[in-house]
C-alpha cells in the first residue's frame, strides 16, 4: 500500500521533487540551529532556577541549622535536613558539625550535579567575632533540567518539521501551477519534429492581464530561436542545395577531366611510341650514309676531287649530329610515360660514377666537379643518373673561354614538403633571365653548334624527368657569372 502524498510528489516531476528535497533539508538544518539556540536559553534558565534552591536553603535553613548547632539540639539539625532534601533538584545534603557529629542526605557521588558549600557561623549579641559551627554541603541535581531539555527539543523540532511539510506541499503545489505545467509545455514543443514550422509558436497560458515574468521572457527567447533557426534553416538547406550541384557539376567535370587525362596519356603514349619507331627506323639508314660517305672520303678521295671531298666532310659532320639527335630523341621517347619502380639513390655514389665516367671531359677541359653529403633520393636510378650526367656535362661544356670550368654539385638546406633540395652550380658563360624557359623546349639553342656542339636536347630531358619524380627544376643565372640549378626531388623513405 502506498502513502498517498508520496506519490503524488512523484507525480510532481523531478525538478519539483529536488526542490521539496531541498527545502526539507535546509529546513531540518535551520530548525536544528533554531532548536539549539532556544535549547541553550532554556537550559540556562533551568539551571539558573536549580541554583536558586541553594539561596532558598542559605535564606531560610541556615539561621536554624546555625541555632541548632549552637545549641547541640540535634533533633532539629535532623529536621531542618530533612526539610532541606525534600526539595526538587537536591540530590545530597551533608552536614558536619565542628564538634565532629556528621549528618547526610542521599548519594554524596551522584552524576551531574553542581556543590555547593555554605559555613555555618554563630555570634552572640555581646560577641564581635562569629564562631564556626558547622558546614553544610548541597549537591544540586541537573537531571531533571536535561531531561525537560530534550522533551522541550523533540517537541521544537517535531513542531518545525511539520510546519516545514506542510509549507514544501505548499510551495510544491504552487510551483507546479506556476512552473512546472509550462516546462513540460516547452519540452513537449521542443520535441516536436515540426517545431520549427511557420503557426507553430509557443504560448504561455494563463490571463491576458496576467503580469510578465520569466518564463514570458523564456517563451519569447524560444520563439526568437525558432524563427531564426526556421530562417537558419532555410539558408542552409539553400546552401546544401547549390553546394549538392556545385558537388555534380564538379562530379562532372571530374569525370571529364579524367577522360581527358586518359586520352592525353594514351597520346601521350602513342606519340612516345610512335617517336621511338620513327627514331629507331631513322638510326639504321642514318648509319648506312655515315658509312658510306666514309668508305667514299677514304678509299676514293682521288676520284671525287678536292672539293667533293670537302662537301662529303661537311654531310659525313651533318649525318653525325642527326645520329646524335636520333640518339637524345630515343632517350626523351623512353622518359615519356616512363613508370619505373623507384628506389633509394645513394646521389654521392651516384656523382662518383658520373665523374668517373666524365674523367675525359673533365680532363679536357681542365676543370673539377665537386660533391660532398648529398642526401638519398627517391627515384629511377638510371634516370637520375641521365639527370646529373646531362646537367655536369652542360655545365663543363659552356663554360668561360681560358676560365676553367668549376661545377658543385651541394644539398641546400632541409627538405620541404617531403623534397630534398640539391643546387648544381658553375661558373660558366650563364644564361640571360629572359630565356630561362626557353632552354628547356625541344630543340632550342642559344648558341650555334660550332661554338658549342649539342642537340639541344638535355635540358629538356632533364625537365622530363623531373616531371617524372614529381619534382621541380629552377634555373638561376646571369650572363658571364656562371649558373645555379636548383633541383627539388622527393627524400629517400
Amino acid at each position: 500500500m502506498h502513502f498517498a502524498p508520496l506519490q503524488w510528489v512523484k507525480a510532481r516531476g523531478m525538478l519539483a521533487r529536488k526542490l521539496v528535497a531541498v527545502i526539507l533539508l535546509t529546513s531540518a538544518v535551520f530548525s536544528t540551529i533554531a532548536a539549539a539556540v532556544q535549547l541553550s536559553f532554556y537550559y540556562r534558565q533551568d539551571r539558573n532556577e536549580v541554583l536558586s534552591s541553594f539561596a532558598v536553603v542559605e535564606t531560610s535553613f541556615r539561621q536554624g541549622l546555625e541555632n541548632a548547632l549552637w545549641e547541640f539540639n540535634f533533633d532539629q539539625v535532623e529536621v531542618l535536613l530533612d526539610g532541606i532534601f525534600v526539595k526538587s533538584d537536591i540530590a545530597f545534603v551533608g552536614l558536619v558539625a565542628s564538634t565532629g557529629e556528621a549528618w547526610e542526605r542521599g548519594t554524596a557521588d551522584a552524576p551531574n550535579t553542581i556543590l555547593r558549600e555554605l559555613f555555618l557561623t554563630y555570634s552572640s549579641g555581646n560577641d564581635t567575632v562569629a564562631e564556626t559551627v558547622g558546614t553544610l554541603q548541597i549537591r544540586l541535581s541537573l537531571e531533571g533540567v536535561r531531561s525537560r531539555l530534550w522533551s522541550q527539543f523533540f517537541a521544537l523540532l517535531l513542531t518545525n518539521f511539520g510546519r516545514t511539510i506542510v509549507v514544501s506541499f505548499v510551495i510544491l503545489a504552487v510551483f507546479d501551477r506556476l512552473v512546472t505545467q509550462h516546462l513540460k509545455r516547452i519540452a513537449s514543443h521542443v520535441a516536436d519534429p515540426d517545431w520549427m514550422e511557420q503557426g507553430k509558436s509557443l504560448v504561455l497560458k494563463r490571463k491576458a492581464d496576467a503580469e510578465k515574468d520569466e518564463l514570458d521572457s523564456i517563451f519569447d527567447a524560444i520563439n526568437s530561436a525558432q524563427t531564426a533557426s526556421r530562417d537558419a534553416f532555410s539558408k542552409i538547406e539553400a546552401e546544401v542545395q547549390e553546394r549538392r550541384r556545385s558537388e555534380a557539376r564538379l562530379a562532372d567535370k571530374t569525370s571529364e577531366l579524367e577522360r581527358t587525362n586518359r586520352r592525353l596519356q594514351a597520346s601521350n603514349q602513342e606519340q612516345a611510341e610512335f617517336t621511338y619507331a620513327i627514331s629507331h627506323d631513322l638510326k639504321s639508314p642514318t648509319n648506312t650514309i655515315n658509312m658510306i660517305l666514309s668508305e667514299l672520303i677514304e678509299y676514293h678521295p682521288d676520284e671525287l676531287g678536292e672539293d667533293a671531298v670537302q662537301l662529303l666532310l661537311n654531310a659525313n659532320s651533318t649525318i653525325d649530329r642527326m645520329g646524335r639527335i636520333i640518339e637524345d630523341v630515343l632517350e626523351y621517347s623512353m622518359m615519356i610515360g616512363a613508370n619505373d619502380s623507384f628506389e633509394p639513390v645513394d646521389l654521392d655514389e651516384l656523382l662518383e660514377e658520373i665523374v668517373k665516367d666524365s674523367k675525359g671531359d673533365i680532363v679536357a677541359s681542365g676543370g673539377t666537379v665537386s660533391y660532398a653529403d648529398l642526401p638519398a633520393i627517391n627515384g629511377v636510378r638510371s634516370q637520375l643518373r641521365m639527370l646529373f650526367q646531362n646537367l655536369v656535362s652542360n655545365a663543363l661544356k659552356f663554360s668561360r673561354p681560358g676560365v676553367p670550368p668549376m661545377v658543385s654539385i651541394s644539398a641546400a638546406g632541409n627538405s620541404e614538403n617531403d623534397l630534398q633540395q640539391i643546387v648544381v652550380a658553375d661558373n660558366g658563360i650563364g644564361i640571360d633571365p629572359k630565356h630561362t624557359e626557353q632552354i628547356f623546349n625541344l630543340f632550342q639553342r642559344l648558341h650555334n653548334y660550332e661554338e658549342y656542339p649539342g642537340t639541344g636536347l638535355g635540358l629538356t630531358l632533364c625537365r622530363r624527368i623531373i616531371t617524372n619524380h614529381a619534382g621541380q627544376i629552377e634555373v638561376e643565372s646571369t650572363p658571364g657569372a656562371g649558373t645555379r640549378i636548383r633541383l627539388r626531388l622527393p627524400a629517400a623513405p
